[in-house]
């Protein structure tokens, strides 16, 4: 049934799950190692040996959120998330089903600026159409705020690996220790703003091209949270600063339109905010991670480079 290694107990809980619906697993492979959740690809056969193909994602046990999210995804969430159509539960954490759209956006790169803009007004009408939905989800309890207890490990893990990695560099790592610490003592106040319904962890490789509609899927980090979250992670993989720059421009002028009363001088600040978070959030994992895809050169590279970003964008925050 698989080429894979999966977590203890999980080939039984597969194999129960679909034939209590006379279906029958084929194949499974694994697709990529994230922070809270492992992604596989699953070949389902039924009884007259038709094939679909689902992904899997299975979580541990302490992370709770895709699962309480997952109905929402074929309801207020359809028009921007691959419906997740199944929940396994076990003793050792759940896992979601979602329909397998192929490959993500981030193996068609690379992307045009028409093709990045899409994308970014994608988002600015999630968050628009979804606030009020948002706020009630919060309310409820179904939609967690981001909190600074949420990101300040992930910050800190950031620094540290960078630290290591480019240690024959000259920074000066205590004085950018220093910017973490002040940064989360005034987070409250530099994200201060409206707050809408937010991915949480919206690149490339989570979203999928249907041609007519776009689909993101791994809701995991999804939160009530400001909107400028969403795109500090996107532009994470955009090596122009120019792009940047253009995109953020172009989600003010997609929540003008819709309505939204916008300061721009402090949706600036909170976008460099959410970016100087994000950045450090990042650096990490791309310093930790896919080892396999580049090497220690390009990793030291590309570290050095969102140092320089993490750079204006405390200036830009911090004036």
């Amino acid at each position: 049934m698989r080429d894979v290694l999966l977590p203890k107990g999980w080939e039984m809980a597969l194999t129960d799950f679909f034939g209590d619906r006379g279906l029958r697993v084929c194949a499974i492979s694994q697709l990529r190692q994230g922070s809270f959740g492992t992604l596989y690809r699953l070949a389902v056969e039924n009884e007259h040996g038709k094939m679909d193909r689902y992904v899997m994602k299975h979580l541990g046990e302490h992370h709770d959120l895709e699962r309480v999210i997952a109905p929402l995804t074929a309801r207020e969430l359809s028009p921007y998330a691959v419906p997740i159509v199944g929940v396994i539960c076990s003793d050792r954490g759940y896992a979601t089903l979602a329909p397998d759209r192929g490959p993500p956006v981030r193996e068609k790169r690379p992307l045009s600026v028409d093709a990045l803009t899409r994308i970014v007004d994608h988002l600015v009408m999630m968050h628009v159409t979804l606030s009020d939905h948002a706020r009630m989800w919060h309310r409820q309890g179904i939609l967690p705020a981001l909190t600074i207890a949420d990101t300040r490990a992930w910050m800190e893990t950031g620094h540290q690996a960078c630290r290591a990695a480019l240690a024959k560099e000259s920074v000066d790592w205590e004085e950018e220790a220093a910017r973490i610490a002040w940064f989360c003592e005034q987070r409250e106040s530099l994200l201060a703003g409206r707050c809408t319904m937010t991915h949480g962890d919206a690149h490339l490789g989570n979203l999928f091209d249907q041609g007519d509609r776009l689909e993101w899927i791994d809701w995991a980090f999804a939160a009530y949270a400001p909107p400028q979250r969403d795109l500090a992670v996107l532009v994470q993989e955009l090596e122009d600063e120019t792009l940047h720059v253009a995109l953020r421009e172009r989600m003010v002028t997609g929540y003008v339109r819709a309505g939204w009363e916008m300061d721009h001088q402090a949706f600036a600040r909170a976008y460099a905010a959410a970016f100087f978070e994000n950045t450090w959030m990042m650096i990490g994992f791309d310093l930790q991670t896919r080892l396999d895809e580049t090497t220690e050169a390009q990793r030291k590279a590309r570290a050095l480079q969102k140092l320089s970003w993490i750079a204006r964008a405390w200036a830009e925050m911090s004036r």
